[in-house]
């Protein structure tokens, strides 16, 4: 699961950093990225998952904004 998280963050800021118009994409995919690291982690890294949950808010944010 943490190497379909990893593959899904990089996909989704790649797409988000193309300026290619697929901005509510690329942050729904990096959200579904940090919902991931949150379920896999919950017990294990802490640390981790209060990042991933930070990132999930700003994407949220950013789905919201765009």
């Amino acid at each position: 699961m943490k190497k379909l998280a990893t593959a899904l963050g990089i996909t989704g800021a790649l797409m988000l950093a193309s300026n290619s118009g697929l901005t509510v994409p690329a942050y729904c995919i990096m959200l579904a990225s940090s919902v991931i690291f949150i379920g896999t982690l919950w017990n294990k890294e802490r640390e981790v998952v209060v990042l991933n949950a930070a990132f999930g808010i700003i994407n949220i944010v950013g789905i919201v904004a765009a």
